[in-house]
């Protein structure tokens, strides 16, 4: 586990910003350049690459970036997102649902997984796919187009299920990944209340504060009410593959909470004030409010920020 201090945070901005986002970006274009040799090395025996993750890991961003690298290398590459194979909102019996009555979105069950293994097999034996696509904002799915691993290729499969036995099954012929945030930032510690911190899923929640917002037409206060079953989901459906992955990558961003600040910082101050008991948020509406704020349009535009942004 890694730490940066708001404080260290701050002190980078200050200092000199353009360095401060270029670094931080050269080290996840490091870990991408090494993911992305050893899929490249794999590649013939296993050519299916699947990326896992829990909500807000930047999964999106890993499955392009390695697609861009592995297509620069000469290795033919598609992306599919698992997301889209989400069974609609029609499917009423495919809709599991969690022991107090609510509709488990973190599901592995909420998976068309016969149509998922079917589309695993065709990949790997280079046949075409009528791949589906799913829309967020009304939960319907259709027809995105024709998908097809060409000889030598790899498909780039990313959800936060692609690790799950239960939907991928022994996957003896995929490279696994697992990416997630392995950092906290550390709040007061020249004050009396020194060695608070935001963990790695508070840090993915301010990520998914901004990406849902923007993208799946949902309100701050709904996220925040959801965060304890994707917390749970998480628990349950996705940590317990992590040792299966052949690698694991860090997404975190130092300098990103400075970047979400602009677009969370009021709506967090209005809601903790008016849940003054709920320590959770209390503090993430507190480090947001601290952390010196930096301007979108410094981001670079492949950057992981983009993917909650835009």
């Amino acid at each position: 586990m890694n730490f940066l201090t708001v404080e260290s945070i701050n002190s980078a901005i200050t200092k000199n910003p353009e360095s401060f986002i270029k670094l931080s970006e050269d080290i996840y274009s490091a870990n991408i350049k090494t993911a992305a040799r050893n899929i490249r090395l794999f590649a013939s025996s296993k050519p299916i690459v699947l990326i896992s993750g829990p909500s807000g890991s930047a999964k999106t961003t890993t499955a392009r970036r390695l697609k861009e690298s592995l297509i620069k290398h000469g290795v033919p590459a598609v992306t599919v997102s698992m997301d889209n194979y989400f069974y609609p909102k029609t499917e009423a019996l495919h809709t599991p649902k969690t022991a107090t009555g609510e509709i488990d979105f973190e599901s592995p069950y909420r998976v068309d997984i016969p149509l998922f293994t079917k589309h695993m097999k065709a990949f790997y034996d280079c046949k075409e796919v009528d791949m589906p696509q799913f829309d967020f904002l009304t939960q319907v799915r259709s027809k995105q187009g024709v998908y097809k691993r060409e000889e030598g290729g790899v498909v780039i499969i990313e959800g936060i299920h692609a690790l799950n036995p239960l939907v991928v099954g022994d996957s003896d012929t995929a490279f696994s990944l697992f990416v997630s945030i392995s950092t906290r930032i550390l709040h007061g510690v020249n004050h009396p209340t020194a060695h608070r911190s935001l963990n790695p899923a508070m840090i993915r929640l301010m990520r998914r504060l901004c990406r849902d917002r923007r993208f799946r037409g949902r309100t701050v206060t709904e996220i925040w009410k959801m965060y304890r079953l994707v917390a749970l989901g998480e628990e349950n459906y996705i940590t317990p593959f992590r040792s299966r992955a052949n690698l694991d990558i860090d997404t975190f961003m130092p300098y990103e909470a400075a970047v979400y600040k602009n677009f969370l910082l009021a709506e967090l101050t209005e809601i903790s004030r008016a849940q003054p008991e709920n320590e959770d948020l209390s503090l993430l509406s507190q480090v947001v409010s601290e952390i010196i704020s930096l301007d979108i349009n410094d981001v670079p535009e492949d950057s992981i920020v983009r993917e909650f942004m835009g």
